[in-house]
């Protein structure tokens, strides 16, 4: 157990055993837990000869426009002089049904500018012209007759030209709460990287946000920006950059749900690209603040709602630093019945019509 754990969470390094290779299921649990255990954690663990070439932070995809793969980075490479042929081989994974295989220059095998780290560059195999999810290993055969292979890493082939959404800041977005007995409709501001968006789309209009209607929680989110980071040249795939700034809308429920983008073109809705987001439950504020004799920055939390891991104490305020309710301005004095009267008002603990009690 290291030292750096904590009651919330818990880091413990194992050593393997000996073992043959393959996928073990490991087991973890209290030592003073009874058999069988119900606090029982599980996680499996592939265990291979160290002594293989491996692939070091292999890429994860890349368009099937592209004919070269990005540069491999390989530790425990086979000698040079030791390798009759290098084999590039794309296995079906998923959906998938297509396998292909395709021969590697040894020539491309070269030192790196990190000792003991070799790179060698490889070819899509030409078979591969259209979006799947492959397993991809390198086969190396060696002049004994011996053959090595490296630890297969997960590629998705995609369409370099079509939109598509590559990254999701946060990753994880809270769900309205409860404080001092009052929902907050919790409304986190979110990015989305994204690729191939139309470059004349700036129009913020335009642009559609919707979670799917598949999901129980439909709903619409705001569009606040949209961003031509990176603009190629016509015919160069998967280069087009664009950041989408949005407003979410505030759920009640956790879960998996999918927002699709959509382009308003002559009156008709033109899908570009789909993403998965993660609602999550919001940390217990009020449980935390009032540790610590304090209680919810409403204005701070409205503002910023950002999920945190561990539960934060930026969201908390010193009640002493609050004044007493003071009114700044009444329009106008009088009127008669049905008169809508305007009052604005400072340090009134209330942000929905439903926080404040009228009495005339």
């Amino acid at each position: 157990m290291l030292t750096v754990s904590s009651k919330v969470k818990s880091f413990v390094k194992i050593f393997l055993p000996a073992k043959p290779y393959g996928v073990y299921d490991v087991v973890m649990s209290p030592a003073l837990c009874a058999t069988p255990c119900t606090k029982s954690l599980r996680f499996t663990f592939d265990l291979y000869d160290d002594s293989l070439p491996e692939i070091q932070l292999p890429p994860s995809g890349g368009p099937f426009q592209k004919t070269t793969l990005p540069t491999l980075y390989l530790t425990n490479a086979p000698a040079l002089a030791s390798i009759t042929t290098i084999t590039l081989a794309f296995n079906a994974s998923g959906i998938s049904s297509l396998s292909a295989e395709a021969p590697v220059n040894t020539a491309n095998l070269l030192e790196s500018t990190v000792t003991s780290v070799k790179r060698i560059t490889v070819e899509l195999p030409s078979q591969i012209t259209a979006p799947g999810v492959f397993m991809v290993r390198l086969r190396f055969t060696l002049t004994d007759v011996v053959v090595k292979s490296s630890a297969p890493f997960a590629f998705k082939v995609f369409d370099g030209f079509a939109p598509r959404v590559i990254e999701i800041n946060p990753a994880r977005i809270p769900t309205a709460t409860m404080v001092e007995g009052g929902k907050l409709n919790l409304q986190s501001t979110i990015s989305l990287l994204c690729a191939n968006f139309p470059n004349d789309l700036t129009n913020l209009e335009e642009l559609k946000a919707v979670l799917s209607a598949a999901s129980l929680q439909t709903a619409n989110a705001k569009v606040l920006e949209v961003n031509h980071l990176v603009i190629c040249d016509s015919g160069v795939p998967d280069c087009n950059r664009t950041l989408v700034k949005l407003r979410m809308p505030a759920l009640e429920a956790p879960g998996i749900e999918v927002l699709v983008l959509s382009r308003i073109v002559a009156g008709s809705l033109q899908q570009l690209a789909m993403a998965n987001l993660t609602f999550v439950p919001s940390c217990d504020h009020e449980f935390v603040c009032k540790q610590s004799g304090k209680m919810v920055n409403y204005v701070k939390l409205m503002g910023n709602p950002i999920f945190e891991t561990e539960y934060s104490p930026n969201v908390c305020l010193d009640k002493m630093v609050i004044s007493d309710p003071l009114v700044l301005k009444v329009s106008p004095k009088a009127g008669g019945a049905g008169v809508q009267v305007e009052v604005q008002v400072t340090n009134l603990p209330a942000f929905a019509a439903q926080d404040v009690s009228v009495v005339v």
